[in-house]
This record gives structure tokens, C-alpha cells and sequence, in this order.
């Protein structure tokens, strides 16, 4: 049973430098995105997981392809196009972080998704 995870696939940047994020220069890439990180974690537990989402024909999108790929999620739903790589910035300072997102390529997920050999959505 392949469960399909579908939605925004991103790069989460953390800052590790103390401080405002408008003042970060160094940063921490992380795969994002709520169904990106779903599949990650059935991957993880020992299910299988596959991905649908629009990623950039860039080195972020790349970086998170060898990841997914590396944990053992499924690809093959994974589209790409030439719109940059959705990112959002965070700085992880007490009380509330801040985010800065910069909208990409999660944006143009085509709605005509293979379904075969899928069971649960």
C-alpha cells in the first residue's frame, strides 16, 4: 500500500545566526512543506510513501529530490519546472519565529496526478 502525499514541497531555511532574520547571513537547509514532511515520516516508519509536487529545474529542487530519494519516497509524481524552488526563511528566536516565504514553483502542481498502485490519498 503506496500512501500519496500531495501538495508544496519546499526548502526550509534556518537561520543560525542569533537574531532578527533580516540580519541572518548563515542558514540550515531542511525539507518542507506539510505533505513533503508526511512522506518523509511514513518513509521513515517503514511505509510506503510517494510524492506529488512541483518542484524548481534548480539546485534546491535537486537537494530535495536526493533527499526524497535518499529516504526511499517515491518520485516519479514529483514535476518540475522552471520556476525557482519554493523557500521560507525562518529564524528560530524565542517566542515567535519569524518567516519570510518566497513562493515558487509549489505553485503550479499540475492537477492530473497518476493514481495507479495508489491506496490511500
Amino acid at each position: 500500500m503506496t500512501i500519496l502525499c500531495i501538495g508544496e514541497a519546499l526548502v526550509d531555511l534556518i537561520a543560525t545566526d542569533p537574531g532578527p532574520l533580516a540580519d541572518a547571513t548563515s542558514f540550515t537547509t531542511v525539507p518542507g512543506g506539510a505533505p513533503t514532511n508526511v512522506a518523509l515520516a511514513v518513509s521513515a516508519l517503514g511505509g510506503a510513501a510517494s510524492l506529488a509536487a512541483c518542484l524548481g529545474s534548480d539546485e534546491l529542487g535537486d537537494l530535495l529530490i536526493g533527499v526524497l530519494t535518499e529516504s526511499d519516497v517515491d518520485t516519479t509524481r514529483v514535476q518540475r519546472t522552471h520556476h525557482p524552488t519554493t523557500v521560507v526563511r525562518v529564524t528560530p528566536q524565542r517566542g515567535t519565529p519569524e518567516f519570510s516565504v518566497e513562493r515558487g514553483a509549489d505553485r503550479f502542481l499540475d492537477a492530473e496526478i497518476d493514481l495507479t498502485d495508489v491506496a490511500l490519498v
